[in-house]
């Protein structure tokens, strides 16, 4: 019987990989390096089908003016044909959009120095949000330009009527445009709720409920709901909490809009470091 025969011409940087994990990476990165000439591609492609879309509809109102119903019926169904084809165009460009995104997420988590020391501040509230400066100058800069933006504590009111306590509260504004028609821009809002112990999956239920009452009063995106486990806790976060936390979801009604947001548990370790669940990446250009 012969023996069977083994393809040796796969790429050698493919089946041989020194460090799995690293070589995850690496790989994931060479993608990425091609996204943007693939990208670029499906953009002219997009803008050649879509003047084909339009000159076939044309010709197809026109046969229907002679009175040719054949032809105007063959371009019809050319028509259906690209424009199936310019939405199939649509969503490869919105998947490319999310890849990137994805893609600069993972990368910022994995360049990011694993242990994350606690800065100096007045208070627990006061440290965290310097944390969140030094990873995002855009948020020190509102802070600098705006202070009346960012409070601590804060009382905010629900549509239901219910006033709801956060230990802090940063937003910006959204336009008058998304407040009256739900278009424009969203603006932008940071939470941050304190805790004694680990919050559980009661509180975690709490708090989306209240974000979704303020939300609904506000008209302003949330962005990220931090539940802050004070230093001294030596509680550990339920599993329930815990796959809920991980497993993200969060959305937010708001008009015909489901929009998405984070709620993540910060605890402060004795040794004078963070710990986060889940890990939420944030770029220098960002907001948190």
């Amino acid at each position: 019987m012969a023996a069977p025969s083994v393809d040796l011409r796969a790429p050698p940087v493919v089946r041989s990989l020194e460090n799995p994990l690293i070589a995850i990476f690496d790989l994931a990165d060479q993608i990425n390096e091609r996204v943007p000439i693939i990208r670029r591609t499906l953009r002219i492609a997009m803008g050649l089908t879509s003047i084909v879309f339009l000159l076939v509809g044309i010709l197809t109102l026109v046969f229907l003016a002679q009175g040719n119903p054949i032809a105007a019926l063959l371009f019809l169904v050319a028509l259906l044909v690209l424009g199936n084809l310019l939405v199939a165009m649509y969503r490869t460009n919105s998947f490319f959009d999310y890849f990137e995104a994805r893609h600069r997420t993972i990368k910022i988590v994995r360049d990011a120095d694993p242990i994350v020391y606690i800065p100096k501040g007045r208070d627990d509230v006061d440290r965290l949000l310097q944390l969140l400066k030094q990873q995002s100058p855009r948020f020190g800069q509102l802070g600098a330009q705006f202070p009346h933006y960012i409070h601590t504590p804060a009382i905010l009111p629900g549509r239901s009527g219910v006033s709801y306590h956060f230990d802090a509260y940063a937003f910006i504004p959204c336009s008058a445009t998304w407040e009256m028609f739900g278009r424009g821009d969203r603006g932008w809002a940071l939470f941050v709720k304190a805790f004694d112990t680990a919050p559980t999956l009661r509180d975690l239920q709490a708090l989306e409920i209240a974000i979704a009452d303020v939300t609904a009063r506000s008209q302003i995106q949330p962005s990220r709901v931090i539940a802050l486990v004070r230093q001294g806790s030596d509680s550990v976060i339920p599993e329930d909490a815990y796959q809920r936390l991980i497993s993200g979801g969060f959305v937010v009604p708001l008009g015909r809009h489901r929009l998405p947001y984070a709620i993540q548990a910060i605890s402060i370790d004795a040794d004078g470091t963070y710990d986060f669940v889940p890990v939420i990446g944030t770029t220098p250009d960002q907001l948190p």
